[in-house]
């Protein structure tokens, strides 16, 4: 068989995708997710992977040539190695790279989650011929990837794009970076989810369906039962959504104010569940300057 295939990898805290395209088309042959295995270190989630990603060629019917890997955190832009994960502890410092190419005797190219997905954007979906575009992924975290005349912009470390970790309330709750009021802390499905927790343990006699959907265990909880809750009507819920959707768009509007992009692109998982929920609030906490489109 000819090796006429990539392989596409996106290691996230809660889910891991993986999809098989035919090289120079980008058509997609064959595609799954998954839950990331838990605890989320290296030596659980890579044999995972490795099984879950032969599976998927040998579906796909061909060989792969080259793999890419999209994963949530920085990255070492000269060693090629993961700086820092929050969501995925124990992968600090991995040649994560090396062992794909060892695993499966093909190149391999790593780049951060929301960079990888900014490069998508702008050559196949909703960035296809802009100069300047800013995608923001609402999921786990909060990142963000900026294309700038054309090309992707890392900054002076590699490190350009932490737009989650932009500080919106200085006295706001502890983010996984150490710091209080972060855009992640505030908007991300781990937040929303921390809100809605708050709230209930707070408020005894509110949020009955919230209560009903995760069982009367708090801890089961999670954005995707808020948003749920949401489109069955729950008002608690939606506040919940229109707070998270409110700071975004504030943040959305900083760096709007800051790169004047052609072009603002949401797409993540937490988009995809509160699209219908979230996207207004977000629109009026954002100037109006901004070309605005959400990733479905």
């Amino acid at each position: 068989m000819s090796k006429n295939f990539v392989l596409g990898l996106d290691f996230g805290g809660t889910k891991i995708a993986a999809g098989v395209a035919e090289f120079g088309t980008g058509r997609l042959a064959a595609y799954t997710h998954k839950s990331t295995p838990k605890p989320g270190d290296p030596g659980h989630v890579l044999p995972f992977v490795e099984q879950m990603t032969n599976e998927l060629i040998s579906q796909a019917g061909g060989e792969i040539c080259a793999i890419g890997i999209s994963f949530g955190g920085p990255i070492d832009k000269e060693a090629k190695k993961i700086l820092f994960c929050p969501h995925l502890p124990g992968w600090e410092s991995f040649a994560l790279k090396e062992w794909m190419e060892r695993a499966f005797s093909v190149p391999a190219v790593i780049e951060n989650d929301a960079n990888a997905a900014a490069i998508g954007e702008n050559h196949f979906g909703a960035g296809r011929g802009c100069r300047s575009l800013l995608y923001i992924t609402v999921s786990t975290g909060i990142g963000s990837g900026l294309i700038l005349e054309g090309k992707l912009y890392k900054g002076h470390d590699g490190l350009a794009g932490e737009i989650g970790h932009m500080v919106l309330k200085p006295e706001g709750p502890r983010c996984s970076c150490g710091q209080r009021g972060c855009l992640e802390a505030l908007a991300s499905g781990l937040a929303i989810a921390r809100r809605a927790r708050e709230i209930l343990s707070e408020l005894r006699q509110e949020g009955e369906l919230l209560r009903s959907l995760c069982g009367g265990d708090l801890e089961n909880l999670s954005a995707k039962t808020v948003s749920e809750a949401a489109k069955r009507g729950d008002a608690l819920s939606r506040k919940i959504l229109r707070e998270a959707a409110q700071n975004l768009g504030w943040a959305i509007s900083n760096a709007v104010n800051l790169l004047n992009p052609e072009r603002v692109v949401l797409g993540g998982s937490v988009m995809k569940l509160s699209l219908i929920h979230i996207s207004e609030p977000t629109r009026l906490g954002m100037n109006s300057y901004a070309v605005f489109c959400l990733k479905k």
